[in-house]
């Protein structure tokens, strides 16, 4: 019983975390991206 009511929970939680890397990891890209237009103006 316990056990299924955590499991859509943990898949939310997984979904939720893999968002926030991808948010993070195209925030940093963009970053990068930005720096090195801005060194070869």
């Amino acid at each position: 019983m316990s056990c299924k009511f955590f499991l859509p929970h943990k898949i939310n939680f997984q979904k939720e975390f893999n968002l926030v890397l991808k948010l993070l990891f195209v925030k940093n890209l963009s970053q990068k991206l930005r720096m090195n237009l801005f060194e070869s103006w």
